[in-house]
């Protein structure tokens, strides 16, 4: 389950995906601007057969912390951000097999299916808009819980670009803050 919820911090960190079917020219209109970005994420379902009560309040309690931390993306990072390769090689999509990644006219559209440290495969789906100065992508992992039975959670998660950096800020670096 761990590496699962690695994998929805990368879906914080890439706003937008690109295949071989995605012209240059769209990943550009598509790029983050530099400025403090915010996230916001939600859950909006939490089906975990045989999972207690307190995992739920648990997952909650990430997500209220990820959204209470705005980060500064210098224009040195902006420029060099590729987003794609960021998914590509975080060290949490290293066990997905990808069957989709598009970024086509700011929407984003990602499949895969990932397996957690014991094997059980988890589909992933990813899907919502991007734009230089905001994202709202859905997150939905299916499969097989720990305990045995299904497993569903849906994390909506919404970046804005709130304006520029702040002074003692943190940074974005190489897709994480520092």
């Amino acid at each position: 389950m761990r590496g699962i919820v690695g994998l929805v911090a990368v879906a914080v960190i890439v706003t937008g995906c690109s295949s071989e079917k995605t012209a240059d020219a769209a990943k550009e209109s598509t790029k983050r601007q530099a400025g403090s970005w915010k996230n916001t994420l939600t859950l909006d379902q939490f089906e975990v057969a045989g999972a207690p009560p307190e995992l739920k309040t648990m997952m909650q309690g990430m997500m209220t912390a990820a959204s209470k931390e705005e980060v500064c993306m210098t224009p040195e990072f902006a420029a060099k951000e590729n987003l794609a390769e960021s998914l590509a090689k975080s060290q949490a999509s290293q066990n997905c097999t990808f069957s989709k990644q598009e970024l086509v006219g700011g929407k984003l559209d990602v499949a895969a299916i990932c397996k957690d440290n014991n094997g059980q495969s988890l589909n992933l789906k990813m899907a919502g808009t991007s734009s230089a100065t905001t994202t709202n992508v859905k997150t939905e992992l299916t499969g097989k819980a720990p305990t045995g039975g299904d497993m569903k959670m849906v994390i909506t998660i919404v970046s804005e670009r709130t304006g520029d950096c702040k002074p003692g800020q943190k940074m974005m670096v190489g897709g994480q803050t520092s």
